[in-house]
């Protein structure tokens, strides 16, 4: 994530808390340092995963809970400003690893950081499958350490010669990897769809008369389905 209350908090307006609330009680809270009751144990020792123990008094005063945080915190205020870099402020080499899947956290986050980012040696990169274990494939990994070999040891490795946009794009015959040198893409070909909500479609042609559908917002919603040629 980048924008703290978009990315993460905010969907479209919407508090995303489901994700949130699940992220406290599985994960945040049972592993905060010092919690004596974690289930969790440490796969090689056996010890507890949140190291010794602290007095109980002392563990709700270190911790903040994030799912409340949104409960409280409806709009963009400081509380989200303070979490959200700045990125005029941003000058380091970046590589910014996404995932098209990813919808607020990978996708969105990933992309604007990518585009506001005020340093002029930032590349993104987005691939496909989970968010997560692509980038511990081979493939991945060897990317990562060609850009921190390059800039953090100094080796002419080539890193500085690679395209800034590293895209997997889906393909029905299996992803196809390759380059492209800015975002947008230059050829790309912007398509406007209308709602034919008569028709229950995206069409390219915007529908000669007026029309409205209702539906039931705690129902399966309303379908439009793009047609192509």
């Amino acid at each position: 994530m980048f924008d703290h209350y978009r990315d993460l908090y905010r969907h479209g307006g919407i508090y995303s808390s489901f994700f949130l609330k699940l992220l406290w009680d599985s994960q945040i809270a049972t592993n905060q340092n010092g919690n004596a009751a974690t289930p969790y144990r440490d796969r090689f020792t056996g010890a507890p995963s949140t190291g010794d123990p602290i007095a109980r008094e002392l563990l709700s005063g270190n911790r903040a809970n994030v799912y409340e945080a949104g409960l409280e915190h409806p709009f963009n205020d400081a509380y989200f400003k303070v979490r959200t870099p700045v990125a005029e402020r941003i000058e380091v080499p970046v590589l910014s690893a996404g995932n098209w899947g990813g919808l607020g956290l990978q996708l969105r986050g990933n992309i604007e950081a990518f585009e506001r980012l005020a340093s002029r040696q930032k590349w993104l990169e987005m691939h496909t499958d989970t968010h997560f274990a692509s980038m511990y494939l081979p493939a991945a990994v060897a990317l990562q350490k060609q850009f921190f070999d390059h800039f953090l040891k100094g080796e002419d490795n080539g890193w500085d010669r690679q395209p800034p946009l590293i895209l997997t794009i889906r393909d029905p015959r299996g992803p196809i990897r390759r380059n492209e040198n800015e975002w947008p893409l230059a050829r790309t070909q912007w398509t406007r769809y209308y709602l034919d909500t008569e028709a229950d479609a995206l069409s390219t042609d915007a529908p000669a008369v007026a029309h409205k559908t209702d539906y039931d917002a705690l129902g399966p919603g309303l379908t439009l389905t793009s047609r192509h040629a």
